[in-house]
């Protein structure tokens, strides 16, 4: 029988290759593994590129955007094709897996000895928080001294704010984003602090809903921050409050943050379906 081993991703270090890539730590053990995640150097800006990938995607509305109905499928494998056919690399019997077809993740059906890499996810795809400082420029920093100045705490959280902005300009380009297809094999429904009620607040225990309450409160002064008019985005996508709340949700559930040589936040498509779950299996 087959062992399914769900991958795991623990742990951060830097190496020198010019990608991400995950190595399997696991050693002679059975039961579980974890995943070193390999780092150095940062994404390729690919704003306002004229790249062509094709039209993978199935769940779109409005002529080229995704839906972001709740109901909307994922295209999870078109996102795989499509990381494939642009660099993305996995070691044979590493596979998306899904119980619910909702949720979704990598597993492995084989074992997998300490030291192989599982995942190379090339720099031109990831998206990294100090590379999209760099190209927003000006109009970025106003819209970031407008936060800090909406609370000075928001200053921490300025590399998390920098993934909404570039999720938010990459979803209104449609099916000509670059990441198109990435964008449309993600989730639509989340279940954190931004998405819950002043009813599910009360349901929960006192830290938990203090938590919950100062994650909504972060988005909010996102939000607001964003609305300024600072960053060139279209009006239809900033007011939406559907599309900024998802773009919120998908920088702040598949971000991976790294130290050095300089604190910044990135998205790895492919990557991010690793699961990041402490347990082991």
């Amino acid at each position: 029988m087959k062992r399914t081993i769900l991958l795991r991703a623990t742990s951060l270090a830097i190496a020198a290759s010019k990608a991400i890539a995950f190595v399997s730590t696991r050693g002679d053990t059975s039961k579980s593994g974890t995943l070193a995640k390999r780092i150095s150097s940062l994404a390729v800006s690919y704003y306002g590129a004229d790249t062509s990938y094709g039209n993978y995607g199935s769940g779109v509305s409005n002529g080229n955007l995704i839906s972001l109905e709740e109901w909307s499928d994922r295209d999870v494998y078109g996102m795989e094709e499509w990381a494939v056919e642009y660099g993305v690399q996995k070691m044979d019997g590493i596979e998306l897996y899904t119980a619910d077809g909702s949720d979704w993740q990598f597993i492995s059906n084989t074992y997998i000895p300490s030291g192989n890499c599982i995942l190379y996810v090339p720099s031109d795809l990831v998206l990294s928080s100090i590379k999209v400082s760099q190209e927003f420029g000006d109009s970025l920093e106003m819209a970031e001294n407008a936060l800090v100045m909406l609370d000075r705490g928001t200053a921490k959280r300025l590399p998390l704010f920098r993934l909404m902005i570039k999720i938010l300009a990459e979803y209104e380009k449609g099916d000509s984003s670059p990441w198109f297809p990435w964008l449309n094999s993600l989730p639509r429904q989340f279940y954190n602090g931004v998405s819950m009620t002043d009813a599910c607040f009360e349901c929960l225990p006192p830290y938990a809903a203090l938590l919950s309450i100062n994650e909504r409160n972060t988005y909010s002064r996102f939000v607001n921050a964003i609305r300024r008019g600072f960053v060139p985005l279209d009006p239809s996508t900033i007011n939406d409050d559907r599309v900024v709340k998802w773009a919120y949700n998908v920088a702040l559930t598949r971000f991976h943050e790294i130290w050095e040589p300089k604190r910044q936040k990135l998205i790895a498509p492919m990557a991010d379906m690793v699961s990041s779950d402490v347990e082991s299996n």
